[in-house]
C-alpha cells in the first residue's frame, strides 16, 4: 500500500482515495465539508444552487499540468497562484496544440469563482480545516459592462404597443395596465431598476430635471426631462389624481 516510511496520515489519504473520497486539505475536500456545514444550510436556496454549480466546475477545472483544480492542496497555494488562475479564466487561453480549440475569457465567471473560493477557504480556516486562505486579498478583474437597454427604435415600437393596449378596457383581450408605457419611459430614460421606478415620488421631480433614487450603492443623479419623459410624468400625475378623486379624496403631498 505504501513505503515503510509512510506516516499514518499518508495511509488515511490512500484509504480515502480508494474509497472515492477527496484528499484531505484539497479544494474538493473543503468544498464538500462546506456544503455539509451549518453555514451552507443557512444560505438562500438560490445561493446554494449557484454555489453547487461553481463547486462542480471548480473540482474538474483542468490545469496546465494536467491536474484538476479540485485536487490542489489549499495550504500549498499562494495568492499568486489564485491571481494567475483568475486572470486565465478572465482572459481565456489560446490553443496550445493543433486541433485544440481556444478557451474564451469570462471575467464575470472569474470573479464569481474568486468570491466563492474566498468564502470557502475563509470558512475552512475558521474551522481549522486549513491554515491559510490564499484567495484573501486577491483583487477581482474588471468586468465589461453589458449594454442591456434595447435600441431606441425597438423601445419606441414596444412602448407604443404598450400604450395602445393600455387604452383598452380592463376585461378586453390584450389589455395592459394604463401606466405601463409611462413606467417604461422612466426606466429607459433614467436607466432605473424596477424597484427604483416604483419608489419614485413627486418629491423627485425637480422641475426641468428628475432626481433618481438608485439602489445597490449607485449614486443618485439628475436626469434632464425631455418631451417623452415630461409626457410620461404628466400621464402618471393625471392617473394619480383620478385615483384619489374617485371617492372625493385629495392626493397627499409627497
Amino acid at each position: 500500500v505504501a513505503q515503510a516510511g509512510a506516516r499514518l496520515s499518508d495511509l488515511h489519504v490512500i484509504a480515502e482515495q480508494r474509497a472515492g473520497a477527496s484528499r484531505r486539505g484539497t479544494i474538493a475536500h473543503v468544498i464538500d465539508l462546506f456544503e455539509a456545514s451549518l453555514s451552507f444550510s443557512h444560505l438562500a436556496i438560490s445561493t446554494q444552487r449557484h454555489y453547487r454549480d461553481y463547486a462542480s466546475a471548480i473540482k474538474v477545472y483542468p490545469l496546465k499540468n494536467g491536474a484538476k483544480l479540485g485536487e490542489m492542496i489549499i495550504d500549498k497555494l499562494s495568492p499568486g497562484v489564485i491571481r494567475r488562475l483568475v486572470d486565465v479564466i478572465a482572459q481565456g487561453r489560446a490553443a496550445s496544440g493543433p486541433g485544440e480549440m481556444p478557451v474564451p475569457g469570462y471575467p464575470t465567471k472569474a470573479n464569481h469563482w474568486l468570491r466563492y473560493l474566498r468564502r470557502v477557504f475563509g470558512w475552512a480556516r475558521e474551522h481549522d480545516h486549513v491554515k491559510s486562505n490564499p484567495a484573501s486579498g486577491v483583487k477581482q478583474v474588471r468586468e465589461k459592462r453589458d449594454h442591456r437597454m434595447p435600441e431606441l427604435d425597438v423601445f419606441r415600437r414596444l412602448q407604443a404597443y404598450a400604450e395602445k393596449c393600455g387604452g383598452l378596457g380592463a376585461r378586453e383581450k390584450g389589455s395592459l395596465p394604463s401606466y405601463l408605457w409611462a413606467a417604461m419611459e422612466l426606466a429607459y430614460q433614467a436607466r432605473l431598476r424596477g424597484i427604483e421606478v416604483l419608489t419614485l415620488t413627486d418629491a423627485h421631480d425637480m422641475g426641468d430635471k428628475l432626481m433618481t433614487n438608485r439602489r445597490k450603492g449607485s449614486r443618485d443623479n439628475l436626469v434632464a426631462k425631455g418631451y417623452h419623459l415630461s409626457r410620461a410624468l404628466c400621464s402618471l400625475r393625471q392617473r394619480q389624481a383620478a385615483i384619489w378623486s374617485k371617492n372625493g379624496r385629495v392626493a397627499p403631498l409627497c
